[in-house]
């Protein structure tokens, strides 16, 4: 008898396990209005999901371990580019008392880099 070739072939999980390719990720960065006198009650999943949930269907919620006092920050996602739109221009949004922003998340860049700005300075200053 011969011996059977092939055993295990064709099982390729892919790695990451995320969403499809090509599924875009319409994803929302929520930070407080005022973070000095916000509490840290807001950084609630699901009281965040039932919120934005009146906008549309939220496909993820995501608090990062790391959100300590100084730095309150949460992610929200919706399913589709006119949920997260809606969601972001209808400004502010209150979360367990605490007054929050939602504002676009784009992709690749970290929330609150503004150091792009400086290229702006037109032309290059004269040495003394």
């Amino acid at each position: 008898g011969g011996g059977r070739e092939g055993d295990g072939h064709g099982f390729n999980p892919s790695p990451g396990g995320g969403p499809s390719p090509g599924a875009e990720d319409f994803r929302i960065f929520l930070q407080p209005e005022h973070p000095h006198s916000c509490g840290r009650e807001w950084l609630d999943r699901s009281a965040i999901r039932g919120v934005f949930s009146r906008y549309g269907r939220v496909t993820k919620v995501y608090v990062p371990e790391d959100s300590t006092d100084r730095k309150q920050i949460a992610f929200v996602s919706m399913f589709t580019r006119a949920q997260m739109d809606k969601a972001v221009m209808s400004g502010p949004v209150v979360i367990n008392g605490g007054r929050i922003m939602p504002s676009f998340a784009r992709k690749g860049e970290p929330p609150g880099g503004g150091a792009r700005q400086q290229q702006n300075q037109g032309g290059h200053g004269g040495g003394q």
